[in-house]
């Protein structure tokens, strides 16, 4: 057997009586140093690497509120554009609105003005064509109902309902007729009622052998107005009229008789009449004079 020695011969022994120099000055090797990592140094290295994530993370964080706020005052500043913008979009228009029913009103004021006059010629049985040529236009067409109570030209009817005119002739026509059944009712309600007839008015001087005094006649009065407006578009109107006697009872009627409908107008650019279409009640008013005649 050989000897244990070295290395081993001390292991064996338990370490016991190990040099102050360690196994190598037991064993006769080399001292050698073994290098060693501070702590230290590692931990600083660690927390500079912690810092400077910290400060790039601050960094983003500074840079995307700067981002943010930029962006939230460029979209507060574009809302405040468009509400600006919706602001003077609103005033205009509702300026335009206004101006727009102003025109209107006024447009219906002087359709309602130039309908009255139309109504009014018709009631004091104007029959001077240049006067009507001042507020109709040359196709002109008159509509109304059938009115058995005074005279009209058979060929004006049409559809067995309705009488239609046209021109400034038409209108005329029908002007006349009017004037002749208002003569007539005086007539007759004078002789109902007994009374004497009138005077009749000299004939104007240097008027001629031909000329005829008027005959009395009762008078009529309409009304028509852009208040009673039914109905109104960018051509003409609709609306509610009316039209009475207003002196048959002083030739001896007992009633003054009134005729009530309803209108439809339409106009041309320049304000005159192109059409008109009456709706009214004919043998309402027709009763009504049977009565005022006896």
């Amino acid at each position: 057997m050989e000897p244990i020695t070295g290395f081993q011969g001390l292991m064996a022994a338990g370490g016991a009586g190990v040099p102050p120099g360690g196994v190598a000055a037991a064993t006769g090797a080399p001292h050698q140093m073994i290098p060693t990592v501070s702590g230290d140094s590692g931990e600083d290295s660690v927390s500079n690497d912690g810092k400077r994530k910290t400060e790039m993370a601050k960094e983003r964080n500074r840079l995307h509120a700067r981002n943010t706020r930029a962006r939230k005052k460029q979209y507060m500043e574009e809302l405040k554009d468009k509400v600006e913008s919706l602001h003077t979009k609103r005033a205009s228009a509702a300026h335009s609105k206004e101006a727009t029913a102003r025109r209107e009103e006024e447009q219906i004021a002087r359709w309602a003005a130039t309908l009255k006059k139309v109504l009014d010629l018709r009631c004091q049985g104007v029959i001077d064509q240049a006067v009507w040529n001042e507020v109709l236009t040359e196709d002109f067409e008159l509509s109304l109902p059938l009115t058995p109570y005074r005279k009209f030209d058979p060929t004006d009817v049409e559809g067995g309902r309705r009488r239609v005119l046209v021109g400034v002739e038409g209108m005329i026509s029908d002007t006349a007729s009017l004037t002749e059944m208002c003569e007539n009712l005086a007539e007759r309600c004078r002789q109902r009622g007994g009374l004497s007839p009138p005077a009749v008015p000299a004939a104007p001087t240097g008027s001629g052998g031909d000329d005829q005094a008027p005959r009395p006649r009762v008078h009529l009065k309409s009304c028509v107005s852009s208040g009673d407006l039914v109905f109104s578009s960018d051509q003409g109107i609709m609306c509610v009229f009316s039209m009475t006697t207003v002196d048959a009872c002083d030739f001896g009627s007992p009633l003054e008789v009134e005729k009530n409908g309803m209108l439809r107008a339409a106009f041309v650019e320049g304000g005159k009449l192109d059409e008109l279409e009456m709706m009214f009640d004919g043998i309402a008013v027709h009763q009504q004079l049977q009565k005022a005649m006896g």
